[in-house]
């Protein structure tokens, strides 16, 4: 069972008496505060099971009630605002909430349907999509093995990951490329909503990369498919900025050519094996890879 928190640096109204109705996209919900508290909310993929009890904290704005998604049981904290009740879902502030509008008075509330949900989770196997494209795949067995392959990062096939727990967010740590200093890549699978972030932090940023858990498997086929794509995709790439780096630096030099570049520019061949050399009235900048690997592909000399 997991804890949805509801962190907030800003103080939250006294929970007040009355039936609400909450309405947010692809969700509903209705809650009662009297002398005892009840909820009923229903999701994609989590809800409770018909109304339930919620404990009411009157006077910190928040209550407490159980939650059942594809995944698992969750206890959900949900916060009290001026006209909103916020439901977080992931275990990082502002990522993954349901925000529900709220007034005065009921609604009904379609029953969660969570059997197809479970399913999926009972399976474990999911493709990994950023929108249309197929960018990779999991499975979620002992050990988890997952497999990325995009512009961006690429593993050797599939590779074992090691699993950790942060509320209702799956951590998946595992190798990948490129690694410039022995990193590992890091995956949140967010289990509630069947979404999956790279973080770039311990808060959401616009920076962060955003996946979707498409259930199923990847053929043999679809898989070289997507890594050759990958590999043409992000060569490319590499390609058209390493030439215009090393134009723009060998631009910046003159004979007596130096032995190696300056330091100023070490931050611009991470990842590369550098050397400088005369060559008539100019100097010659050439690079290669070291080692080579995803996105330090590319082999190149100066004009």
């Amino acid at each position: 069972m997991w804890w949805l928190l509801a962190c907030s640096r800003v103080p939250a109204p006294d929970l007040p008496k009355g039936s609400w109705a909450l309405t947010a996209q692809d969700a509903r919900g209705v809650v009662e505060v009297g002398r005892d508290c009840t909820i009923h909310v229903s999701g994609p993929g989590w809800g409770t099971v018909g109304p339930v009890r919620c404990e009411a904290h009157e006077n910190a704005g928040w209550f407490v009630f159980p939650l059942q998604t594809g995944a698992g049981k969750a206890m959900a904290v949900a916060r009290w605002e001026e006209d909103r009740v916020v439901l977080p879902l992931g275990s990082r502030e502002g990522e993954f909430d349901v925000v529900f509008e709220r007034a005065e008075g009921t609604l009904e509330v379609p029953r969660a349907d969570l059997t197809s949900e479970r399913a999926m989770w009972d399976a474990a196997r999911f493709r990994l999509h950023d929108g249309d494209q197929l960018v990779g795949a999991l499975s979620l067995g002992e050990p988890p093995m997952i497999e990325v392959y995009d512009a961006w990062w690429l593993t050797n096939g599939p590779v074992p990951a090691v699993p950790g727990e942060r509320g209702p967010d799956l951590l998946l740590e595992f190798d990948v490329e490129p690694t410039l200093a022995g990193e590992r890549a890091l995956l949140l699978l967010n289990r509630p909503l069947r979404e999956a972030v790279v973080p770039s932090g311990n808060e959401p940023a616009d920076i962060d990369r955003r996946f979707t858990l498409v259930p199923g498997m990847v053929t043999v086929e679809e898989r070289q498919a997507a890594v050759d794509a990958a590999v043409a995709e992000a060569d490319a790439i590499e390609a058209e900025r390493m030439g215009s780096v090393l134009n723009g630096v060998v631009g910046t030099l003159a004979p007596p050519c130096p032995s190696e570049l300056p330091a100023d520019y070490a931050s611009l061949f991470v990842g590369y094996a550098v050397s400088v050399t005369a060559h008539e009235d100019r100097c010659r900048v050439a690079v290669e890879p070291a080692p080579t690997q995803h996105r330090r592909r590319f082999r190149g000399l100066s004009d």
